[in-house]
């Protein structure tokens, strides 16, 4: 391994938005249970609903988190870029991209946001950050044969400078 980088995110608004689910939910269903409701039925679906939207976040970005890697390639003289997804105590490959395959690495602001989301429309898109919020994310544009792939990450200095000098 030659680089290691592990974003430590505060996801401040994700345990927001769970959080506000699940009272939504656990309103929903105790007013349903009153006597004077119209449609208790309604109540209790929009509470199952934000119930399962909370779990979803929960399980999507809460529970989720990512470590990016340079490492060695024993079939090349160019390093290989890695993502880990750690789910607990479960870790996973999911991303394995040689450096030579990165043909470009822009970063996310507020003023580029839509125009870099609508380029990527139609390619192949990734997203490995485990946060909802888009500020201080890359998109690396990776080239396999034909087809555009588009990674969204978290980077550090250390490991763009492994992409702009592969």
């Amino acid at each position: 391994m030659i680089y290691q980088y592990a974003p430590k995110l505060k996801k401040q608004i994700e345990k927001t938005v769970c959080l506000l689910l699940a009272f939504l939910s656990a309103f929903c269903y105790a007013i349903s249970m009153g006597d004077r409701v119209l449609y208790p039925a309604a109540l209790q679906l929009l509470a199952f609903l934000s119930l399962a939207f909370a779990i979803l976040i929960a399980s999507g970005y809460l529970l989720r988190s990512y470590v990016y890697c340079v490492e060695e390639n024993p079939t090349s003289s160019v390093p290989d870029f890695t993502v880990t997804e750690l789910r607990g105590k479960r870790r996973a490959v999911v991303c394995r991209v040689s450096l030579r395959d990165i043909v470009k690495v822009e970063q996310i602001h507020s003023k580029n946001k839509r125009e870099l989301l609508r380029t990527s429309r139609y390619t192949q898109r990734y997203d490995y950050t485990a946060s909802m919020s888009y500020d201080g994310a890359y998109l690396l544009t990776v080239m396999q044969g034909d087809t555009a792939i588009v990674v969204r990450i978290l980077a550090n200095e250390g490991l763009l400078r492994f992409f702009l000098n592969p």
